[in-house]
């Protein structure tokens, strides 16, 4: 109360002076330091001490305002802002005090010897200086003190990293009226139990026994590691503490205010894995030197196939794309790397005269098939685009690869077409069967005609990736920024989650390990429960979850029902077994598949259904290639 009535009275009276009068105190403030500064030389100094005299005195006060203000005022002594006062402000005081003590003992030199004015102007500008960097600074702690409403809630932070961005982030939180530091952490053993700006260094394991001080945490120095860094979000995790991360200190250098560049921490830091670089070795091979088309290549995984195929010296790399915004993102993206010749084409992957061309025109070796309809509600909601782009064109373009001889064909498939519940992951464990069964042609064909070129036909299945358009992840991103709620469709639901950098590296090394029919499976990891990832990302967007046990939370959690096609858990195999290869995190295996003649007899049924759009008996159709999978439009 006493601290409300103070700001209402006399720091709004402060706050309120026009610049004149603001001027006013500051010279009457410096005056009264003139003259205190003077008196305590004179009783430090027996010299004079001896002949003090008061009118002596009154008269040397006169002299030094008479020099000392106006030079204040022409050096711009009263322009800066009081609550923005630093150190470079103590050293041009200092400079300017200098200056004073020098004309002041100038007007000394007739009365007294050289010595005893050269240790009287010492000591008067040490003190003058002393006193007035006191009074600044002690002005400026009271002003940011103050500055912060009495109603406003004080955030209690910890920062990780001891560096030079630590030190920034630390005046900028200052400064900010609503934030405490209370301790720094970090896991260098050296600086532990240490001091920065008067507040404590603790090691990352005390933060358990402290985190209750705390509200949240902020990270500014870089972990030595990738585990490292998962390890600390993991304690954050146990202990329930929001984090957020500011940039590198070479992003922030030309920054002034770091709290305007805090930004939420990656889920990819907590969920992700460290990649294995050994992969370019294998991938290196099988890219280096080839024409490389990819299709969907403005897509998530497209996108990243392009990006990581250009890092590996292609001869061409064609990017294939029916969404002409997304096209034109990809092609200036890689452009700007200018690390390998690239064509974009503008075309659907159901033209086959046009994949023809280009694959002839280009002599193209290696094809990406990424070019499909992926999100589950939209496909589910119109089945015969989803089937004819995901089935039919799948279809056209392997018969366009075959036809045409290209080395290596690999189709990007989904955990969602093992035991399916939806449109989308039916239609995808159609193409695989397609492509299964081009592999066994092809393979038929070389036994018939040696003077035919190998084409190797695989595929490659994992779950979801992290960050990918239609993922949860920039769903629940975009809810937590507009302050939520986030909706959530089970309690229960998992998924398998990669982020998309390691799933298309591991994409290229299983078409480097591709023989001809194979179905590779990326190694997923542990499932995820969807509830956690958004418990997360709250937490790591600096937050806290709103529910019946906090209701003073930030952002609520709201479960709306498993939607149409959605099932609660993902697989990657249906029944076969899995085996391993040369890498780790890449296995195959080969599944049931169809003989060629009841496969092509469907689908030409399905072709000529989808003409006339009859959705019902095309469902049905769908059913009978992949009897483990039914839907309610039919049953």
């Amino acid at each position: 109360m006493i601290r409300k009535l103070f700001n209402n009275i006399i720091f709004k009276f402060v706050l309120n002076l026009t610049p004149t009068q603001r001027r006013t105190v500051l010279i009457l403030v410096d005056s009264i330091l003139l003259l205190f500064s003077l008196l305590a030389t004179l009783f430090l100094n027996l010299y004079y001490l001896k002949r003090f005299e008061f009118i002596i005195f009154f008269k040397e006060i006169i002299i030094l305002n008479l020099i000392a203000i106006p030079l204040y005022l022409k050096t711009g002594q009263y322009k800066s802002l009081s609550r923005y006062v630093g150190s470079q402000s103590l050293y041009e005081l200092a400079l300017r005090n200098f200056i004073i003590t020098i004309i002041y003992g100038i007007t000394k030199l007739f009365g007294f010897s050289f010595i005893e004015i050269f240790k009287f102007s010492i000591l008067y500008w040490i003190l003058l200086t002393s006193m007035g960097g006191f009074a600044r600074f002690a002005s400026r702690d009271f002003l940011l003190k103050f500055t912060a409403s009495p109603d406003e809630k004080i955030k209690k932070v910890a920062i990780y990293g001891t560096g030079p961005a630590s030190a920034q982030l630390f005046a900028s939180l200052r400064l900010s009226k609503n934030h405490k530091v209370v301790f720094f952490i970090d896991d260098n053993p050296l600086v532990w139990e240490r001091y920065l700006y008067n507040i404590k260094i603790i090691s990352p394991n005390e933060l358990s026994s402290r985190s209750s001080l705390i509200d949240q945490v902020l990270i500014v120095s870089n972990f030595k590691s990738i585990k490292k860094r998962k390890d600390f979000l993991k304690l954050l995790e146990g202990l329930d503490l929001p984090v957020l991360e500011i940039p590198s200190i070479t992003e922030i250098a030309s920054r002034k205010n770091l709290i305007e560049y805090l930004r939420p921490v990656n889920i990819e830091d907590l969920l992700g894995r460290q990649s294995d670089d050994s992969i370019n070795d294998l991938s290196l091979n099988i890219i280096k030197n080839k024409v490389v088309c990819v299709t969907g290549a403005g897509g998530s995984i497209g996108s990243e196939l392009c990006r990581k195929i250009s890092l590996l010296n292609p001869k061409l790399l064609i990017m294939y794309e029916n969404n002409e915004a997304n096209l034109y993102a990809i092609n200036n993206e890689i452009k700007k790397l200018n690390l390998v010749k690239i064509k974009p084409i503008l075309g659907c992957v159901g033209n086959k005269f046009l994949l023809k061309r280009i694959f002839k025109e280009h002599n193209v070796q290696i094809v990406f098939h990424s070019a499909a309809f992926k999100h589950v509600p939209i496909v589910q909601d119109n089945p015969v685009e989803g089937i004819r782009n995901n089935v039919l064109n799948t279809r056209i373009i392997c018969e366009a690869a075959l036809e045409e001889e290209i080395n290596n064909f690999i189709l990007i498939s989904t955990d969602k077409a093992v035991r399916p519940t939806s449109v989308m992951g039916a239609s995808k464990r159609v193409a695989e069967l397609i492509v299964q069964s081009f592999a066994e042609e092809n393979a038929l064909r070389q036994k018939s005609d040696k003077s035919k070129k190998n084409v190797i036909f695989s595929m490659v299945r994992f779950g979801n990736v992290l960050g990918s358009s239609g993922s949860v992840v920039p769903l629940f991103q975009k809810q937590i920024s507009e302050g939520g709620p986030i909706t959530l469709t089970d309690k229960n639901i998992e998924r398998f989650f990669m982020t998309i950098p390691e799933a298309a590296k591991l994409v290229i090394m299983s078409a480097a390990m591709a023989v001809g029919g194979e179905l590779f499976l990326l190694d997923m990891g542990t499932p995820v429960k969807i509830e956690y990832l958004a418990k997360q990302m709250i937490r790591l967007n600096g937050l806290k979850v709103k529910s019946k046990n906090n209701p003073h939370g930030d952002v609520e959690i709201v479960i709306t029902g498993l939607r149409s096609g959605e099932k609660l858990y993902e697989e990657l195999l249906i029944d076969g077994k899995s085996e391993k290869t040369i890498n780790p995190r890449i296995f195959k295996s080969r599944e049931y598949s169809y003989n060629k003649e009841k496969l092509w007899k469907k689908l030409d049924e399905i072709n000529d259904l989808e003409q006339n759009i009859d959705e019902l008996e095309i469902l049905k159709k769908i059913a009978d290639l992949v009897p483990e999978w039914s839907d309610k439009r039919f049953n």
